[in-house]
């Protein structure tokens, strides 16, 4: 026999029931805290937005403020000319500054007999040239002929003071000077005309390669820039023509420039987009039409004829490879636009990597190769061993630096790019010692 227990319901009625209050209490509860923390969040997000908009609204006065200066500043005569500079491209400037002051004075005669002088007063028998320390021993014997030190370089200084007055008195100075300005403000004039025709017309190119240029960053109008070309180019070619000290050779240079310049640039011919021709152009004008062309104009002037010597024919060659090892190494940077824009240089065919080792290592096996060249054909011991020492450290110290240069970094490739810049006004402003 099973026992049934009943359980009574009202434990349970009153179970629930106080489950159900108990419930609601905390449902109360948590409803509050909730409202609570909502009022507090809500109170912090309107202080941070009108925090947000305070900064907001102080940014945009900063920023007006910031544009009316830089207004201002442009507006200032500084500012013209800081841009009128940038829009020359500086390096290529200096390059024609440094070249024709260089050619002037190798095609001096003058000159040559002043190193001379000053050779034999080094030398004062003849030597042997396969002793490489005679250079300093002969430096030495000039500077330093007595015990005392201080009298000993004030009898060298004396020495090469006089040398110099002889040498300037004994030249035609002002006619020379002449013929150097007819054809150094032309010469800069054309070298303005033709890198402003280039940028105007590859201001979209610029503007993904060069954004710094002033046509690409809107710094200068393409109306003032047409003013500038134009101005610049007519001005070159007329006093290149009017001029009281000008030649042939001269007015043959400047419009050769000139001619293949606007063909380098100018649509629909445009030779930039063929590699050989670009290369071809670089060689004639930084090769050929200037080195030969001013140099035999410097010659005009001063009354000695038309003549090229062997130093005037080996650097021709020189900075006609140079030349062209510098256009190789401005389009390495410059592949991303060129690829957009179709553009067809080396280093969009070939790649940045290749044309950038290949052109490291064809220009100093010409820095090395002219320094035996120059071993042969420089007249003067001193200047020979000069020459012929600072082309193997050029060459050294462009092969060292490219190892620490990326191909594909365009940064390091245009650091790399004005290096070589330097390189070139070095050699020019050492040319004169080749004599």
């Amino acid at each position: 026999m099973t026992c049934q227990i009943r359980q009574s319901p009202m434990p349970c009625f009153l179970l629930w029931t106080t489950l159900s209050v108990e419930n609601k209490r905390q449902n109360g509860l948590w409803k509050k805290r909730w409202i609570d923390s909502y009022d507090v969040w809500s109170k912090k997000l309107a202080s941070r937005c009108s925090r947000q908009q305070r900064s907001r609204l102080l940014h945009l006065v900063d920023g007006l403020e910031q544009q009316q200066s830089s207004t201002n500043e442009r507006k200032s005569l500084t500012y013209k000319l800081y841009v009128l500079w940038k829009f020359c491209r500086p390096h290529t400037f200096i390059g024609t500054l440094t070249a024709i002051s260089s050619l002037t004075i190798l095609a001096n005669e003058y000159v040559s007999q002043f190193l001379q002088r000053v050779g034999n007063n080094w030398c004062e028998n003849t030597v042997s040239y396969k002793d490489t320390f005679l250079l300093w021993k002969y430096v030495y014997r000039w500077f330093l002929p007595c015990n005392t030190t201080s009298s000993s370089v004030g009898i060298g200084s004396r020495k090469l003071s006089d040398s110099l007055v002889t040498t300037i008195s004994q030249s035609q100075g002002w006619t020379a000077i002449l013929g150097f300005l007819t054809a150094l403000v032309p010469a800069l004039l054309i070298n303005v005309y033709i890198v402003g025709l280039n940028q105007l017309f590859d201001i979209e190119i610029d503007q993904i390669n060069k954004p710094y240029l002033p046509l690409a960053s809107k710094e200068l109008s393409v109306r003032w820039a047409w003013v500038i070309v134009t101005l610049c180019g007519s001005l070159g070619l007329i006093l290149g023509l009017v001029l009281p000290k000008t030649s042939v050779p001269l007015i043959g240079t400047l419009f050769g420039s000139t001619l293949l310049g606007s063909m380098y640039s100018i649509p629909p011919i445009r030779l930039k987009r063929y590699p050989l021709f670009s290369s071809f152009c670089i060689l004639v004008v930084r090769g050929v039409l200037v080195n030969i062309g001013f140099s035999q104009h410097a010659r005009i002037v001063a009354g000695y004829g038309a003549s090229l010597s062997p130093c005037c024919w080996f650097y021709s060659i020189f900075f006609a490879l140079f030349g062209i090892c510098i256009a190789l190494m401005k389009d390495i940077p410059d592949v991303k636009g060129d690829r957009m824009f179709h553009l067809r240089s080396f280093s969009v065919i070939l790649g940045p990597q290749v044309v950038f080792r290949w052109t490291v290592l064809f220009l100093t096996g010409v820095f090395f190769v002219s320094s035996y060249v120059l071993w042969l054909i420089v007249p003067i011991l001193f200047c020979k061993w000069l020459l012929v020492g600072c082309h193997l450290v050029f060459g050294l110290a462009l092969w060292m630096k490219s190892f620490h240069v990326d191909a594909e970094n365009s940064k390091q490739v245009y650091e790399f790019y004005m290096f070589l810049w330097k390189v070139f006004y070095g050699v020019y402003i050492l040319l004169p010692l080749a004599g």
